[in-house]
């Protein structure tokens, strides 16, 4: 384990440890902010068990994978505007009827679902 993922780990376990206490302090907090903090205090503590079993020297970055992770996230965006679009003309004619909260939560999982599946089918195809 290197450097920075002890320090994304001790950082994970404190903002968990952080909850915790909130939790036992009783209804001065709101729970959704005790929630918030348990959530990124897990989310940080996964990422560092991941970076955690990269091997040593490996490299992470190179040319080929910036080029797939920038044509990725392009494509990324034009079928996001392609979907707000889509989300547009369904509510503006009434087939479907949302709010904007899940207006909002619908396009960022979209967004980051897109980029996931576009940089999976770009590495796939070889040469992107």
């Amino acid at each position: 384990m290197n450097e920075n993922t002890t320090r994304i780990a001790a950082l994970a376990v404190g903002l968990i440890a952080l909850s915790m206490a909130l939790v036992f302090m009783g209804p001065s907090v709101s729970d959704d902010v005790k929630t918030l903090i348990a959530a990124i205090g897990f989310a940080m503590l996964a990422i560092a068990v991941v970076f955690s079993f990269r091997r040593k020297g490996e490299v992470t970055k190179d040319e080929r994978t910036e080029k797939i992770t920038s044509k990725s996230l392009a494509w990324s965006w034009w079928l996001t505007y392609l979907f707000i679009t889509a989300l547009f003309w369904l509510t503006r004619y009434g087939a479907v009827k949302i709010n904007v909260e899940e207006t909002m939560s619908y396009v960022f999982f979209y967004m980051v679902f897109s980029a996931l599946f576009a940089k999976i089918f770009f590495a796939g195809r070889g040469d992107a």
